[in-house]
């Protein structure tokens, strides 16, 4: 919209929205009691892992990352200081980057997506992604995300890791079957 105002273009503009193809991603209605936790993103300190792992420790609940690790340097340092050393295979679990078919099965055996950002983010793309599977999306009230959850209903906007703990006792009472409809537009 910015380019358009300026009044410095040619031709015709449009807004292309972002999207997902919904084929790829299967619904998965239920999950097992223990289900754990999840993070899918690139492995960046805006991203939020630190503040997944953080949640789930708090909590004492599996916590699952999968994405990949940035080559850069100040982020390959944040990935040995802050994920690596509380990776145990057991509280905390890392699987690497996932092609689609791995995202879709990833994404629905979750009980909630984190999306603990420290960024405005304008859209994550994951966040669809995980509530095309059923799956409930936790996230910071930052960027995209108050506009992408509907609190409540296809998960839980929070401002703080305290806030996130209390939406994971809350979990339940979203009902997956209503998480991916609310996506439709």
């Amino acid at each position: 919209d910015y380019l358009v105002s300026t009044g410095n273009i040619s031709g015709e503009w449009k807004t292309v929205y972002n999207s997902i193809d919904f084929r790829k991603y299967d619904l998965a209605l239920e999950v097992e009691d223990k289900a754990p936790l999840l993070f899918l993103s690139r492995l960046d300190k805006v991203k939020g892992c630190h503040n997944a792992i953080k949640l789930a420790q708090k909590i004492n609940r599996r916590l699952v990352i999968a994405g990949n690790i940035s080559t850069q340097p100040d982020e390959v340092d944040y990935f040995n200081r802050e994920i690596k050393p509380h990776l145990d295979g057991e509280l905390i679990s890392y699987l690497g980057p996932l092609d689609d078919d791995q995202k879709n099965e990833f994404l629905g055996k979750g009980l909630a997506l984190l999306m603990l950002i420290e960024l405005d983010e304008p859209f994550g793309m994951v966040m669809a992604e995980a509530m095309a599977c059923g799956t409930p999306v936790i996230g910071f009230c930052r960027g995209g995300v108050p506009e992408i959850i509907e609190d409540g209903i296809t998960g839980f906007v929070v401002k703080n890791i305290e806030e996130a703990s209390e939406a994971i006792g809350k979990i339940k009472s979203i009902d997956k079957a209503f998480v991916f409809p609310c996506l439709i537009v």
